[in-house]
């Protein structure tokens, strides 16, 4: 199943702005180490994400960072 980007229009220049972009803007105005727990989470979802759709061998997985 292919997997729709969401967008957002961006009032001031009418573009459209991704999930990405709105996330990288709000994270990137937080403090160091409350953005890099954000990321965890975010690669905590990713892997959840990934075990549920069968896309993930257990012994691949690992939420810590080497």
């Amino acid at each position: 199943m292919k997997r729709e980007k969401r967008l957002t229009l961006r009032a001031e220049t009418q573009e459209w702005v991704s999930v990405a972009q709105k996330t990288a803007a709000i994270v990137g105005k937080l403090p160091e180490e409350t953005a890099n727990e954000i990321l965890d989470f975010a690669r905590f979802l990713s892997v959840m994400s990934h075990l549920r759709n069968g896309k993930v061998r257990s012994q691949t997985i690992s939420l810590q960072q080497a």
